[in-house]
C-alpha cells in the first residue's frame, strides 16, 4: 500500500478542525474495512466474533457480502458519496447520500478498481433509486447490528483522541496535530 501525503499550507492548517463526535457513515465504512482484514486482529478479536455472529443471526450476511463490501472494499477506492461530510446522525447521513446526484454516483462508482459485478451494483452505478434505497437500508441494518452496540465506546474513543490532540497542539504547536495519523493506526 502506497503512502498518502497531504500537503497543508499555513492557511489550510488554520482551518483544520477535529471532529467533535464520530460520523456514523465513516464508522460503518471503517468497520466494514476491519471485517475484511486480519491485520490488528488481536485488538478486535472479540468484536469480530461478536459482529460476525450478530450479522449471521440477523440474516444480514448476504446484504453485507453483496451490497456493502463491494462498495466499500478495503485498501481500494470507495465512492465518496458513501460518507457525506458534516452529518448530524445516521439518518441525516443516509438522507444526504440518497440525495447524491446521479452523475456523481456514476462518476465515483466508475473510479472503483474492481469491475462492477452483479445487477445491483450496475443499478447503483446508474443511480437507480431502488438500488440507492437498498444501499441505505443495508447501511441502516448493518449499523444497528455492527456499530450501534459499540457506539458508547466509539464516542469515548473519539472524545479521548480529540482531547489528546488538543493537548498536543497546546504543548507542541498546530503542526503536530496530524503528525501521527495513518491508516494503520489503531485506537
Amino acid at each position: 500500500m502506497g503512502t498518502l501525503r497531504i500537503h497543508f499550507t499555513a492557511g489550510d492548517l488554520s482551518r483544520t478542525r477535529l471532529a467533535t463526535r464520530p460520523d456514523p457513515l465513516w464508522e460503518i465504512v471503517c468497520s466494514l474495512h476491519r471485517l475484511q482484514t486480519r491485520a490488528g486482529y488481536a485488538g478486535y478479536d472479540r468484536w469480530h466474533r461478536q459482529v460476525r455472529a450478530d450479522l449471521q443471526r440477523a440474516g444480514l450476511v448476504p446484504a453485507v457480502r453483496e451490497r456493502l463490501l463491494p462498495v466499500a472494499p478495503r485498501n481500494r477506492y470507495f465512492p465518496d458519496f458513501l460518507t457525506p461530510s458534516l452529518v448530524s446522525d445516521l439518518d441525516d447521513g443516509i438522507d444526504r447520500m440518497l440525495g447524491t446526484p446521479t452523475w456523481r454516483i456514476r462518476a465515483e462508482m466508475g473510479r472503483m478498481v474492481t469491475p462492477l459485478g452483479g445487477a445491483w451494483l450496475g443499478d447503483l452505478a446508474a443511480g437507480r433509486l431502488a438500488a440507492l434505497h437498498g444501499l441505505g437500508d443495508a447501511l441502516r441494518a448493518y449499523f444497528r447490528v455492527a456499530v450501534a452496540p459499540h457506539w458508547t465506546d466509539i464516542v469515548s474513543a473519539v472524545s479521548g483522541d480529540r482531547a489528546l490532540r488538543g493537548a498536543r497542539v497546546l504543548d507542541t504547536g498546530a503542526g503536530q496535530i496530524l503528525a501521527d495519523l495513518s491508516p494503520e493506526r489503531v485506537l
